[in-house]
């Protein structure tokens, strides 16, 4: 067997701590990641997000207490054809409509949408468990979904707070968060599919 080079990107003069860039991230419904970010209502997002299924889909997110019905409790992207939304929407409040944040058009599968600009509601509480990726941390219980993830950042007051990037060691996938120069793996099971290196 050849040997392996390990390779490392380099930007700037700095080394970075993975092989390639990728264009996404792939869940089968088993695979997720913890980003450590807890939202409040200062909170607003852009993310790359794709729709692998016409099933309720919750691309990430988290909530603080009780159910859906919690006044505020909540802060996560969600797509539920079964309810009657046929759009990607963002719930940090426990009323439906009027929205506090919706996409301005019907989502297609398989295509790769550029969310920007996506906010809170200005009462919604400070979240005491972290968005997950790929999945919805529902008090700690994780329900992941199938999608595609091609980028993730949140700004508090304006102020980037993380901006995560695919990118894959070797084969293995993980999110790069620019701000804090750190990797965040899988906290799931099984692995993720790679989208093509950038």
């Amino acid at each position: 067997m050849g040997m392996m080079i390990n390779r490392r990107r380099v930007c700037g003069g700095k080394s970075l701590p993975y092989d390639y860039e990728v264009e996404y991230l792939e869940s089968s419904g088993t695979q997720y990641i913890d980003t450590g970010v807890y939202p409040d209502s200062t909170y607003t997002f852009d993310t790359d997000v794709t729709l692998l299924n016409n099933g309720s889909t919750t691309l990430w997110g988290c909530r603080r207490s009780g159910s859906y019905d919690s006044l505020n409790s909540q802060c996560y992207l969600n797509f539920n054809p079964s309810n009657g939304y046929k759009h990607i929407y963002l719930f940090s409040t426990s009323v439906r409509l009027p929205d506090n944040w919706k996409s301005n058009f019907m989502p297609v599968l398989n295509t790769m949408y550029s969310l920007r600009g996506i906010t809170v509601v200005p009462t919604m509480s400070v979240m005491t468990y972290p968005i997950t990726l790929f999945a919805f941390n529902m008090i700690g219980d994780i329900n992941p979904s199938t999608s595609r993830i091609g980028s993730f950042t949140a700004y508090s007051n304006g102020v980037k707070v993380c901006d995560m990037i695919p990118v894959r060691v070797g084969q293995v996938g993980y999110m790069y968060d620019k701000v804090s120069g750190q990797l965040f793996g899988n906290v799931g099971t099984g692995s993720f599919i790679l989208g093509s290196d950038k």
